[in-house]
């Protein structure tokens, strides 16, 4: 869920709002509503929106000193300023403070609801520029571990090949470096795991081997990434469940893995060709009488 909280002066304008917002978006909760600046702070600070519509005028300290106060412990936080009047250096200064959108009051439905989207939307692609950060740190740090991990395997394969006549086929442990063998583990683990949040990350840490290892050798041997390997048994039990006709597409969504209803959504129709609803009405309209059998 996107926390969204609302700050104006005028009651009816913030009503308004919530109205506007609570229509069109199921995945946005509005958190807090405030009357003042100095509201908004304290509020800003007990609730932590993702979003935040602020009015300039506000009683007490404006607006624009509201949101100074508040990036203090919420910089990914995205602004909307709203404002009666249309001054430029009104507008340069929200700019200066990060502020994503200026809208002069009063706002229509539409430029409400495009605001939204894109706010919701910068907000998904910087969470995903952290993770791949996070991704990278442990990528170099998986891969400093295998170093070590193939120096010492090295080391024993040396000592067993001088001390033992048998080959490396007879032991298991040698086996699971062969390429089809971690495939096929890797395989095992997505398929028990694929409805928990699983990175390649997770896989390679179970099968012990890097990360950048498992990726080339998963494309090499299946022909496809780990993130299309996923996301197709995902989609894959998502129809078995839509043609169950037992579950919503929120609680799909949720048991094979996604947080995001609309993402999810958004995948399955790339994918399938039609959306999660359309699908299960097409099974439904197909066998009506029998919602277990697939179209």
């Amino acid at each position: 869920m996107y926390r969204v909280m609302i700050t104006d002066d005028e009651k009816v304008a913030i009503d308004s709002l919530k109205f506007i917002i609570e229509k069109h978006f199921s995945d946005v909760e509005i958190v807090a509503t405030a009357r003042s600046g100095r509201e908004a702070v304290e509020k800003a600070m007990a609730h932590v929106p993702d979003i935040l519509f602020m009015d300039i005028h506000m009683p007490g300290i404006s607006g624009l000193e509201a949101i100074r106060e508040i990036r203090k412990f919420n910089s990914r936080m995205k602004v909307i300023v709203l404002t009666a009047f249309d001054q430029f250096e009104y507008a340069k200064d929200a700019i200066n403070l990060g502020v994503m959108e200026y809208l002069l009051k009063p706002v229509n439905r539409s430029k409400v609801v495009e605001v939204v989207e894109r706010a919701i939307e910068r907000i998904r692609e910087e969470k995903e520029e952290r993770q791949k950060e996070q991704e990278l740190r442990e990528k170099l740090k998986w891969a400093e571990e295998s170093l070590k991990s193939l120096q010492n395997l090295r080391v024993s394969d040396t000592q067993f090949t001088g001390t033992s006549t048998k080959g490396s086929e007879d032991y298991p442990e040698y086996q699971g470096y062969k390429s089809g063998a971690l495939i096929k583990r890797a395989k095992n683990y997505i398929k028990e795991n694929y409805s928990k949040p699983i990175t390649l990350e997770d896989v390679a840490r179970e099968i012990h081997v890097s990360p950048q290892y498992l990726s080339k050798l998963f494309k090499e041997e299946t022909g496809e990434n780990f993130i299309e390997h996923l996301t197709a048994i995902r989609i894959r039990n998502a129809k078995s469940l839509l043609e169950a006709d037992n579950l919503s597409v929120k609680e799909i969504c949720y048991s094979i893995g996604y947080s995001d209803p609309n993402y999810f959504s958004r995948i399955f129709k790339k994918i399938v060709g039609l959306t999660p609803t359309e699908y299960k009405e097409r099974v439904m309209a197909v066998n009506p009488g029998d919602p277990n059998k697939p179209v």
